[in-house]
């Protein structure tokens, strides 16, 4: 077996890490992407999770271990971001029971995560289930089997907004009903994840910079959460038709399909109509009016 503990794998790493950054030039972005996927880049971050996991990679002289690992890592996040076919495939071999048997581990989930170690796995390990659980639907199965929910509510009270914001929207893809009204008992999560779409809607790239989500990813989140009776009319009262206006007016294709999606199904609310028949402002609510 490959031995992915030591430096001599380095330079390799590092080259298809650089490889799977983001690029401004999406199509170009996802192309090299997914000749990556093709030639085994799931097999490969399998080959190295299996080599560094045999030590104790938080072990400072098995740091060059560690940092192998965090290549692995970014690879595969930064991949599976772009590559459906690639989320499928770690769904099919294992990956979402392994990295959530290692956030309900007690090194992470009993950490207050002040060690950087310990933060950059928990949001490694977050952002790749992130992007699992939201461009490959047939994993949500999984998570729940897995014991996803218990698992991830663990996070929600961490002082860090990157943890706590990931793991709320990996659960708003697979809680029922009545685990939903345990998250979103008050307004607090949701407000917290409209001022971050608010925030990423104000950037030119629509992208937040302070807590590193896409407007898109907030809002796809955002509208399974809209599906809840009780999480509609907080979403209506927090502010929530201004910034799916906004997304309608993007240029973005994908974030103009959000908004409409979002809007359509938070009028299903009585309180929500009547806050946009209420205030009609942009040629997007009055369209959306004429439907109600």
């Amino acid at each position: 077996m490959a031995n992915f503990q030591t430096a001599e794998c380095r330079p390799h790493l590092k080259f298809v890490q650089r490889q799977t950054t983001y690029n401004p030039d999406i199509i170009l972005n996802k192309r090299i992407v997914e000749q990556i996927v093709r030639i085994g880049v799931a097999h490969v971050f399998l080959k190295v999770w299996k080599s560094v996991s045999e030590i104790d990679f938080f072990d400072p002289k098995n740091a060059v271990a560690f940092k192998n690992l965090q290549r692995a890592l970014s690879i595969i996040w930064n991949c599976t971001d772009k590559s459906p076919s690639l989320c499928d495939s770690l769904g099919r071999c294992g990956v979402i029971q392994l990295l959530l048997s290692e956030l309900e581990n007690a090194r992470l989930c009993q950490s207050d995560l002040s060690h950087e170690n310990h933060l950059y796995l928990v949001k490694a390990f977050m952002g790749i289930l992130h992007n699992l659980v939201r461009l490959c639907p047939d994993t949500r199965r999984l998570f729940r089997t897995s014991n996803a929910v218990t698992t991830l509510r663990q996070y929600l009270k961490r002082p860090q907004g990157l943890v706590r914001t990931k793991a709320y929207l990996i659960l708003s893809y697979i809680v029922n009903e009545e685990e939903n009204e345990l998250i979103n008992s008050t307004d607090e999560n949701i407000g917290f994840i409209l001022s971050i779409l608010e925030e990423a809607l104000s950037s030119e790239n629509h992208f937040s910079q302070t807590h590193a989500f896409w407007a898109a990813e907030i809002a796809c989140g955002l509208n399974h959460l809209a599906v809840n009776e009780s999480n509609k009319v907080r979403m209506g009262k927090l502010g929530a038709f201004p910034l799916y206006l906004k997304l309608l007016q993007s240029e973005n294709v994908e974030e103009q399909n959000l908004g409409a999606a979002g809007l359509w199904i938070l009028s299903f609310n009585e309180a929500n109509k009547r806050i946009l028949k209420s205030d009609p402002d942009t040629l997007q609510g009055e369209l959306i009016l004429v439907r109600l």
